[in-house]
């Protein structure tokens, strides 16, 4: 528990740089990853006065890059689409942000184990939030160029044949890649749309209260197809499901009817969305660790998940 604190001692730094007191608080942990790639961690705080605010902090990697660039495409955000928390204070060199905390909760939080009838309205208000995000800087006519993925595949291909990444079930894996390459859209299929990314949307990135949405934890993009963002957090919602439907779509098994009665931009039946989701299964599915007894609980029960997609996507 020293990373927490550690933490309160950063939040004792930086409450005055944003006009807050520094005592009176009642932390909260609300996240913590810790492992080779990554050791951060996330309190909420609370003043019986004052809003509640939220800290985040990282303690690893230490070149802050990456925790810079997210927090500053946060704050520009902030300023222009509703549901992105305010950036209240910020330590670059300590890689700590202080910043509003978004009301309600994580789209995983209210789709994971309840009834799918349940998932409908998150979904749809999650729909057209994003429609507004892909239209800030956008949205534009864009035609889908497989090249970029199929160079993405190879490279995959290229690290599990050279034994560079293992993965579990390697023949049916190499097979799926196969038809990854065999198959991209083509003409007239590759019409899509492109718009401001997110760069990391998945369920636990987005915060819903009723119509209320926001998200969190965004990445530094480009204008790129906006299928990018879709196919990752539909993958990711997928995988979650305790069971899949017998519905087609772009991702066969996951109702995504009601998201696109929120999101206008493209619609279920845009190829580069399929083409995309099928690629990021796979993408998934290669970071999973190659042997149960090194997978975590919950990547074994995302393995699972995946699994059953990888069936419907690759029949």
């Amino acid at each position: 528990m020293r990373d927490f604190e550690q933490a309160l001692a950063m939040f004792a730094n930086l409450a005055p740089r944003a006009g807050l007191p520094a005592e009176g608080w009642v932390p909260a942990l609300l996240a913590r990853r810790h492992d080779a790639q990554a050791h951060r961690i996330v309190v909420a705080l609370t003043h019986p006065d004052l809003p509640e605010v939220i800290l985040k902090a990282q303690f690893m990697p230490e070149d802050g890059i990456d925790f810079v660039q997210s927090v500053s495409v946060q704050a520009e955000l902030a300023d222009r689409l509703p549901g992105v928390a305010r950036v209240l204070a910020r330590d670059d060199a300590a890689q700590v942000v202080l910043m509003q905390r978004l009301p309600g909760r994580t789209l995983f939080d209210l789709c994971a184990n309840t009834p799918v009838e349940t998932h409908a309205e998150p979904l749809r208000a999650a729909g057209r939030w994003l429609a507004q995000l892909h239209g800030l800087d956008g949205p534009e006519d864009r035609v889908f160029q497989p090249k970029f993925a199929l160079a993405q595949i190879d490279r995959l291909e290229a690290a599990v044949s050279q034994g560079q990444s293992s993965v579990a079930r390697r023949p049916q894996f190499m097979d799926c890649l196969a038809a990854m390459r065999d198959n991209p859209p083509v003409g007239a299929e590759c019409l899509t749309k492109a718009g401001r990314g997110h760069g990391d949307l998945n369920p636990r990135n987005l915060m819903i209260d009723g119509d209320t949405v926001g998200a969190l934890d965004f990445r530094p993009t480009r204008i790129v197809p906006v299928a990018h963002d879709l196919a990752r957090l539909f993958t990711h919602y997928g995988a979650f499901l305790p069971e899949l439907s017998d519905c087609g779509g772009p991702l066969p098994g996951v109702d995504t009817t009601p998201f696109f009665e929120g999101y206008d931009l493209i619609g279920p039946d845009d190829h580069s969305l399929a083409y995309l989701m099928r690629m990021r299964l796979l993408f998934d599915w290669a970071a999973i660790p190659k042997h149960q007894s090194r997978r975590s609980p919950a990547q074994q029960i995302r393995f699972r998940g995946i699994r059953r997609l990888i069936d419907r996507a690759f029949p």
